[in-house]
């Protein structure tokens, strides 16, 4: 970066280096910092999570730059012309909700045809890692499947649970979501490949769609 490559032109190299075939994109070029408002005043994300430890009350979450910036070549492309989208076991807001920050991401989602499953980052309330059911909790939503939902509400056709959340799944489908469940913990290349499975049958036995709605 400091040489003036682009992200992009970055993440393929590092791709190309580590025999990556799949085209990976970063979601923009241009730089969007993550900003946490807590209590005790705004905190980047990276103080708040380290430094902080994750502990203080989180009141909103923003993303400085992200009005400005643009999404990466090809990346609205890719949603438009996908067959599936799924979005990953990560946090809804800190790792996910850059994303569709980005000004024409949420418009190109909701444009797709393409189903979109979501797979939960909670395992019985509980991420495997890092802050997202405190930031859940602290931004109005329960830490659970149901919550997820709400926060992906107009875009999210589908959602993998764990088997420790499968209580919630007939309560997501009255609000219109597909599921599957089984143990979604990653920890053996298995477990992954089995994820990866039903995330994509689960995909295809919604089939494509009309556009969501835009308001």
């Amino acid at each position: 970066l400091a040489r003036g490559r682009t992200l992009t032109q970055i993440t393929r190299a590092q791709a190309r280096g580590l025999g990556v075939r799949t085209r990976v994109r970063p979601m923009s070029d241009d730089p969007v910092r993550t900003i946490i408002d807590t209590p005790g005043g705004p905190l980047a994300f990276q103080e708040y999570l380290v430094r902080g430890r994750a502990r203080s009350r989180v009141r909103a979450v923003r993303f400085r730059g992200v009005r400005k910036a643009r999404p990466a070549p090809g990346v609205l492309g890719s949603i438009r012309r996908a067959e599936r989208i799924v979005i990953g076991p990560s946090n809804p807001f800190v790792s996910i909700g850059p994303i569709l920050a980005l000004p024409g991401v949420r418009r190109a989602l909701r444009e797709t045809r393409a189903p979109i499953v979501a797979v939960s980052p909670l395992i019985g309330g509980r991420p495997v890692k890092g802050p997202a059911d405190k930031m859940m909790r602290g931004l109005g939503y329960a830490a659970n499947p149901v919550g997820l939902s709400e926060v992906y509400a107009d875009l999210a056709d589908g959602m993998v649970l764990d088997a420790n959340d499968e209580h919630f799944a007939r309560r997501l489908e009255l609000r219109g979501i597909s599921t599957r469940t089984l143990p979604i913990l990653m920890n053996t290349r298995a477990r992954a490949r089995a994820v990866g499975a039903a995330t994509l049958e689960l995909a295809d036995s919604i089939g494509r769609r009309p556009p969501r709605s835009r308001n």
